[in-house]
């Protein structure tokens, strides 16, 4: 199982990042980036059986800090 997350990662990471190189787009590769190695270790995390927070309450509490 952590292989193919490892090689699904790599593939994606190998299909996107030339372009935003090749166009110079720098901001757009530095949030891939953080986005792709969130849900990288994410997913290895959940794939080693880690019991890992809900999403959800966190999203929660910062909505209800935006809104009050």
């Amino acid at each position: 199982m952590i292989f193919l997350l490892i090689l699904t990662f790599t593939t994606m990471a190998f299909f996107e990042i030339p372009a935003l190189v090749q166009r110079q787009y720098w901001r757009e590769l530095v949030v891939f980036l953080s986005l792709w190695l969130l849900a990288f270790v994410l997913s290895i995390l959940y794939a080693l059986g880690i019991q890992l927070p809900s999403p959800a309450a966190l999203i929660t509490i910062v909505v209800q800090g935006l809104l009050t």
